[in-house]
């Protein structure tokens, strides 16, 4: 099968930190990117092939970075994408 295309969106938020986060606690996953206190989040936007990665700037700040898959692509493949974003940009974010 034939991959189909990637969108990506990137922000970084000085008003709100990962705790704010507006989401289904069932998609919400806590982990760590580079150190940083992180919450991935599966099918954030629609219902799959979606992936949000928040990373902590401190108490309030965040980083998230948002990957959507085209038609048809697994939604952990979304978050590894995310994943790999966000170890590449966190190295030039602010330290809270």
């Amino acid at each position: 099968m034939e991959k189909t295309g990637i969108a990506l969106d990137m922000s970084l938020d000085d008003e709100q930190s990962i705790d704010d986060l507006q989401v289904d606690p069932a998609k919400k996953f806590s982990g760590k990117v580079n150190g940083r206190r992180a919450f991935q989040v599966k099918d954030s936007v629609g219902d799959g092939g979606t992936c949000e990665v928040a990373v902590d700037m401190g108490a309030k700040a965040r980083f998230i970075i948002t990957v959507a898959l085209g038609s048809n692509r697994p939604t952990d493949e979304a978050c590894a994408e995310a994943t790999k974003v966000a170890q590449a940009v966190e190295p030039e974010l602010p330290k809270g």
